[in-house]
Formats: structure tokens, C-alpha cells, sequence
């Protein structure tokens, strides 16, 4: 689309103009949170946060909550700014403290609130 349309598309109807910015609003907000994540929060912080989210948005942030098909360590350390190697020490950690319990491709949450009283 022409950036005159598109211009005159937002000056004339209020609500695409509406789902444009709250859009745009809730991408600067992820991004911004994202950055606050990678420069304050520790790598198993960082993971926890990962692991958090991906529960809630799968419906399972519960005790003995199963996430199938999870990512590998290669792809949560892609996705926090880790290195694959970080990632598998905290899985490690959080698995020794009964936090959560790992198998191939799953990730069993143990203990939901001792996880995010970790962030």
C-alpha cells in the first residue's frame, strides 16, 4: 500500500487509526520489556521468564503442567540471548530443585510458584 493511502486510510477511519496504534503500542511494550529482560535479568532468570510464558500461553502454568513439543535448549537460548550451553545448566538447576522435570521435547512444571518467584 502507498504511504499516501495508507496516511489518508488513518486520517479517515477511527478505528483502524485505533488497532494501528494499539498495535504499534503493544510492540514497542514487548520490545521494551525484552530489553529490560536481556540487560538485568540473569540467563536462568531469563529462562525462567521463557518458560513462564510459554506455559501461560499453552494453558499449562500449573503444577505437573506438561508442555509437548517443547523448544530444545538451542532455541530457548536463541530466543533469551543465551548460549545452548547456559541454558542446559539451568535446566539442570531448576531440575534438581524440583522446579521442573525435562524429557525429550518435554518440559514438566513442578513447582509453578517457586518458578516464578525465581524471577
Amino acid at each position: 500500500m502507498p504511504q499516501a493511502v495508507f496516511l489518508a486510510l488513518i486520517d479517515r477511519v477511527a478505528v483502524i487509526r485505533a488497532r494501528v496504534f494499539a498495535d504499534v503500542v503493544g510492540r514497542v511494550r514487548n520490545l521494551t520489556m525484552r530489553n529490560m529482560e536481556l540487560t538485568t535479568f540473569s540467563v536462568e532468570q531469563r529462562v525462567v521468564s521463557y518458560l513462564i510464558a510459554l506455559a501461560m500461553a499453552r494453558g499449562q502454568l500449573e503444577e505437573g503442567g506438561l508442555l509437548d513439543d517443547a523448544p530444545t535448549h538451542a532455541e530457548i537460548a536463541a530466543s533469551i540471548g543465551a548460549n545452548r550451553e547456559m541454558v542446559s545448566r539451568t535446566m539442570t538447576r531448576l531440575g534438581r530443585k524440583g522446579l521442573v522435570r525435562t524429557a525429550r521435547q518435554k518440559i514438566e512444571i513442578l513447582d509453578p510458584d517457586a518458578l516464578s518467584d525465581l524471577v
